[in-house]
C-alpha cells in the first residue's frame, strides 16, 4: 500500500523558487481541490514550499485555464 502524499516530502526537492512553483503547479493539475483533504494538502504544500499566497492563487488560476 502506498503511503499518502506528504507535502514536506515534495518540498525537500525544491531547491529554488522556480522549482517550487513547478512542483506546486503540477500538484494543482493532479489534485481535485474541491475536496477538503486535497485543498488542505495544496495549502500545506504551498506553505512547505514557501510560496507566497498571491503566487499560489496565480498558479491555481493558471492551472485551471
Amino acid at each position: 500500500v502506498a503511503k499518502p502524499l506528504n507535502a514536506a516530502d515534495f518540498a525537500d526537492y525544491a531547491h529554488h523558487s522556480a522549482l517550487a512553483s513547478e512542483i506546486y503547479l503540477a500538484s494543482v493539475l493532479l489534485v481535485d481541490d474541491q475536496q477538503d483533504a486535497e485543498r488542505n494538502y495544496l495549502d500545506e504544500l504551498a506553505a512547505q514550499l514557501q510560496i507566497d499566497p498571491q503566487l499560489q492563487l496565480h498558479l491555481e488560476q493558471q492551472a485551471k485555464g
